[in-house]
């Protein structure tokens, strides 16, 4: 599903409290042909997916005001975001927070 407003690039909505990590991720998902729009904590993620509308989010696990998981899970709740796709980045490795 491709958003209407440029159906050639798909939107991406990146929420990420990291600045650097957004910067760097934005940039190579730009170079790749993608639109992407920003987002610095899932509560504003969620605000940002309601305007835009994504056709995929990618999204950091652990963010302050709401984490990824809260996030996602008010995502799923909004119109039409049960069939948006949500990619989960983190920089947590222990085998309970996978």
């Amino acid at each position: 599903m491709l958003s209407a407003s440029t159906p050639s690039r798909p939107l991406v909505l990146l929420i990420d409290d990291d600045l650097s990590i957004r910067l760097l991720v934005s940039v190579a998902l730009e170079q790749a042909g993608f639109q992407v729009e920003e987002a610095e904590n899932g509560r504003w993620g969620v605000e940002k997916f309601e305007q835009v509308h994504p056709d995929v989010v990618l999204m950091d696990v652990m963010m302050p005001e709401m984490d990824g998981f809260a996030a996602s899970a008010e995502l799923r709740r909004r119109p039409g975001g049960a069939e948006v796709p949500i990619l989960m980045m983190t920089g947590l490795d222990d085998h309970e927070s996978i």
